[in-house]
């Protein structure tokens, strides 16, 4: 399936039945915490309490599967694209936040029909004609960085300093403002913070705007720790609508962010139906870098697809929680990465 028709199915799933079939075939692919549900079976001794316990139950799901799903975000044919394990959410609020979800992205006949079920009229509401919806929720996402202009976030501002020396990734970043937020994020002076800040918001706009950002499975959960090694073929298809959509453009760099990646696309690889798709190129180490007491790595692939290739990199370290907020240290880790893949 296309990207357009993972979304349309996606929505139509939502819409129609309340619940996403593909989040929740993807059930049992990373763990879940289910000890509380143990112990709550125990005391549900009462019809109430078994209502309660269903309610419960239904949030204690590898992914969200009564949210919005979220597969992209950016200029869709931008030169750089980065791509996620999935959504950072946890599953109880990320199915809590849909009606919440809908209405920012003004998707009016969603909202209606999902706010209110049966108890509202239905006039309208049974055709299934979700294109207008359709459109706000891909243009919500291609333009969320103007959206969110105004609110500082690590994770995204990250990004920034990862490709600051990624030359032509066709961000447009200023390296007078990466420069300055680092010498002058730790400053007491109220005018300095200030103009930190200011450039801090600037830069993640472009980031967000002007690269492309994909994630492997659209559905939101808290972690994607440890991967159901019996259940990995079920993201197969996933990394097949990955690879469409990053191949319908030109690229000049494809980053996948986690080491995840890694082990799925060895699964992914060694599978009979894809086999030739991914070679495994080089594989770089440094410890104590840049003087600190961090580990980086990163891995060089190239990805053979529809008859063309691309090579692409593996940023194992990028979620580090180390990173976040060492922006040097992110900038340095993304040379780093990108060296590797020039000369690989």
């Amino acid at each position: 399936m296309t990207l357009d028709e993972r979304i349309k199915k996606d929505l139509d799933d939502l819409y129609n039945k309340g619940e996403i079939d593909g989040a929740k075939d993807l059930d049992d692919l990373v763990k879940t915490d289910k000890s509380k549900y143990r112990n709550l079976q125990n005391l549900a001794n009462t019809p109430e309490k078994q209502k309660t316990l269903q309610r419960y139950m239904m949030d204690q799901t590898s992914f969200a599967t009564r949210a919005l799903p979220v597969y992209d975000g950016g200029k869709r044919d931008a030169k750089t694209v980065m791509v996620m394990l999935n959504p950072g959410n946890g599953v109880e609020n990320a199915n809590r936040e849909l009606l919440y979800e809908l209405k920012k992205r003004n998707m009016s006949k969603m909202f209606k029909k999902l706010s209110c079920g049966n108890a509202c009229p239905q006039v309208g509401l049974n055709n299934n004609d979700l294109t207008d919806d359709i459109k706000h929720y891909n243009d919500f996402n291609a333009n969320y960085g103007d959206w969110d202009r105004w609110r500082m976030d690590n994770f995204d501002l990250k990004q920034a300093f990862f490709l600051r020396h990624w030359k032509n990734c066709g961000v447009g970043l200023d390296d007078d403002n990466l420069k300055y937020i680092i010498e002058k994020q730790s400053s007491n002076n109220k005018e300095e913070k200030a103009e930190v800040h200011k450039r801090q918001l600037e830069e993640k706009r472009k980031v967000l705007m002007e690269k492309r950002q994909l994630e492997l499975v659209p559905y939101a959960s808290r972690s994607f720790s440890s991967i159901n090694k019996k259940k990995i073929s079920k993201i197969f298809p996933y990394v097949e609508t990955l690879f469409h959509e990053i191949f319908s453009y030109d690229r000049e760099f494809v980053i996948f962010c986690s080491r995840k990646f890694e082990e799925v696309f060895q699964a992914y690889s060694g599978d009979n139906n894809y086999p030739g798709t991914i070679d495994f190129i080089h594989y770089e180490e440094k410890d104590n870098f840049k003087g600190s007491k961090l580990t980086v790595s990163c891995s060089v692939i190239r990805i053979n697809y529809d008859n063309k290739s691309i090579k692409a990199i593996i940023a194992n370290t990028f979620p580090n929680q180390a990173l976040p907020n060492a922006y040097d240290l992110m900038a340095a880790y993304g040379e780093f990465c990108y060296n590797c893949l020039l000369k690989h």
